[in-house]
């Protein structure tokens, strides 16, 4: 999981995330990894975006809806990418116009941690890929 600078190192449940989903429809599979107190904002800007749509149009408004979340290191440890895979919900179509939610989600990583973003909206779910540079690490702590 995430954890922000300070933070206890225990999982917490995919219900943390935003509180949107009490049916246990999301799922995350991650190891912990502890980022640096300017990082920690954008990214639970965008997550919280992301659990916003997933139970405003996506996976979070069906019983049958799921959300994967995971993360892992690439590139011998220099960048951190996230996916988020949103499966099970109504089809998607792409949003005519687009709000603050998704500029968030589009824009915060790369123009404040200089990360990348990639948001797909697939009929069958949104996907999401986010990439982190490794800097955004807490200076001298290695991956947990």
């Amino acid at each position: 999981m995430f954890l922000a600078q300070g933070s206890p190192a225990a999982a917490r449940p995919a219900s943390a995330l935003g509180g949107a989903d009490p049916t246990g429809g999301a799922i995350y599979t991650v190891a912990a990894v502890l980022l640096s107190a300017d990082a920690t904002q954008p990214v639970a800007i965008v997550l919280h975006e992301l659990v916003t749509n997933a139970s405003k149009y996506g996976a979070l408004t069906t019983p049958h809806g799921r959300i994967s979340v995971c993360w892992d290191w690439q590139d011998g440890q220099r960048s951190l990418l996230l996916e988020w895979i949103e499966s099970g919900g109504p089809a998607v179509t792409v949003p005519t116009e687009t709000g603050y939610g998704t500029g968030a989600i589009r824009n915060l990583i790369p123009y404040e941690l200089g990360g990348k973003v990639d948001l797909v909206y697939a009929a069958e779910g949104v996907r999401c890929r986010i990439t982190l540079p490794a800097k955004l690490l807490q200076a001298g702590k290695a991956p947990i």
